[in-house]
């Protein structure tokens, strides 16, 4: 696990603390975690309708 996290550039420890769900994920690198891992979607801006 810490091995995938350096490879990618995160913190073993807060990676491991998404792995264990002490983390909520909503944004940040504790989010970027959780996408790069498959648990959570990637998030995206709403797009702008007004013409």
């Amino acid at each position: 696990m810490a091995e995938w996290a350096r490879a990618r550039g995160f913190s073993a420890e807060l990676t491991r603390m998404v792995l264990s769900g002490k983390r909520k994920c909503l944004r940040g690198q504790s989010h970027q975690i959780a996408v790069a891992l498959g648990i959570k979607p990637q998030m995206t801006a709403p797009m702008d309708t007004k013409d």
